[in-house]
């Protein structure tokens, strides 16, 4: 790995014309190695929490983790992310495993009918 990684760097030089920094370099891959132990870490312990989540965050999640993968930046966003992790609260007892019920009221008492009339002039419902 270690002679990918100096063949890696001679042909970006040989590309770019600008010198990689060995040292540099060493440091991003053991900054990339960290974030995935927490990213892995996070993982397993978010199993069975009620962690809250969005497509944003989703998205932002993967972006980070592929190619912004061995910047600070994305390391603390995965202490971060491992902070909100271990400080979720557990699901609550079900006698479903993770089905959260649904809010009071819910189905509606009456059904809901569309306003807008079918084929006909008559209501779906008449159909």
């Amino acid at each position: 790995m270690a002679g990918q990684l100096r063949q890696m760097g001679e042909f970006l030089t040989q590309q770019t014309g600008l010198p990689l920094d060995d040292g540099q370099l060493a440091r991003t891959v053991a900054r990339s190695q960290r974030t995935m132990a927490l990213y892995h870490r996070g993982l397993r312990l978010r199993a069975g929490r009620q962690v809250l989540s969005d497509l944003t965050s989703e998205l932002l999640r993967t972006a980070a983790f592929h190619f912004l993968l061995g910047t600070p930046e994305t390391e603390a966003y995965a202490r971060q992310l491992l902070r909100e992790i271990t400080t979720a609260p557990l699901p609550r007892a079900s006698s479903c495993s993770g089905f959260t019920p649904p809010p009071t009221g819910w189905p509606p008492a009456a059904p809901v009918r569309p306003e807008h009339p079918g084929p006909g002039g008559r209501l779906r419902h008449e159909l």
